[in-house]
């Protein structure tokens, strides 16, 4: 009972209690309860009290950034001066903000800022900023597509973990809604590849896919993707030309030569006509980065 315990922990603090350990409380009920602006109130009470913790001033952003990109950016900031290793994610967060900055759109930033959270694999926050988006801009495609891909990354207990399929509804409303919103929508054709890709479904992932390349047949990242599913169903004759594509449309990006060489070794398919070529060639590209070394070993 979250709400009961709010309100005692509430009490207790105006009765005089301890305000750290009561605010952290607070807070863990707060994100529960996926209640963002109280979670805030939380976290500035907390750097009221402990104004050097990084960590707290971290947390704070991350909260703030779901509600108000922009106000977050000096207490990420502030984060990374207490704590260098921060640094690096908060660098990630500042630039996925400060992008849109110039724009007038509230629902494009608050994008924005989900898609950076995201990519630190703060999904939680990144899902809340993507439902603000779709209130903010109930039309707004995108937004609604990867509140669908945030949810599948929130489900209690299965996906990523293991290899159980998630309960079919997660997420799938929302991409739909996306794609009966702007069917010319990459990204929402490109989640809902993804999406069928979780439920097992691959052909109906192959179709999504087809979609998305049918809109924009110029993007690797699409044929590698497709290149994915057609593996994966048996195809992989089929695959070997997507992933050829991808490397016709971005010659000297040794990633795709790696993705080329992944998919010869992981299915035993022609490994010294493809993999071997693949894997030098990267390293002539890009001598010196890990990955591509990975590869070539």
């Amino acid at each position: 009972d979250p709400e009961s315990a709010i309100q005692s922990w509430q009490a207790s603090l105006q009765a005089g209690g301890p305000a750290v350990p009561l605010n952290q409380r607070l807070l863990e009920a707060h994100l529960r309860l996926k209640d963002y602006p109280a979670a805030s109130t939380d976290l500035q009470n907390l750097t009221g009290l402990l104004p050097g913790d990084a960590a707290i001033r971290y947390q704070l952003g991350l909260v703030i950034a779901t509600q108000d990109p922009e106000g977050a950016l000096a207490h990420l900031a502030r984060a990374a001066e207490l704590d260098e290793a921060l640094t690096s994610r908060v660098r990630t967060l500042q630039q996925a903000i400060t992008s849109a900055r110039l724009v007038e759109s509230k629902a494009y930033r608050l994008m924005a800022a989900g898609r950076g959270l995201a990519a630190l694999g703060e999904w939680r926050f990144a899902e809340e900023a993507f439902l603000q988006a779709t209130l903010a801009s109930p039309n707004y495609a995108e937004a609604w597509a990867y509140l669908g891909e945030a949810h599948q990354h929130t489900f209690d207990g299965l996906w990523p973990a293991g290899n159980k399929v998630l309960p079919p509804e997660t997420g799938l409303a929302e991409l739909e809604k996306a794609i009966e919103l702007d069917p010319n929508s990459i990204a929402a054709h490109l989640l809902m590849g993804l999406y069928w890709q979780r439920q097992d479904r691959f052909d109906q992932a192959l179709a999504s896919l087809q979609s998305a390349i049918a809109l924009d047949d110029q993007n690797p990242i699409l044929q590698v993707e497709q290149g994915e599913v057609l593996a994966t169903l048996g195809d992989l004759s089929a695959a070997l030309e997507a992933y050829q594509k991808a490397i016709e449309l971005a010659p000297n990006n040794p990633a795709y030569l790696t993705f080329l060489a992944a998919f010869s070794l992981k299915y035993a398919y022609h490994i010294e006509e493809i993999a071997l070529p693949a894997a030098r060639q990267a390293v002539i590209l890009a001598p010196d980065d890990p990955q591509v070394l990975d590869s070539m070993g």
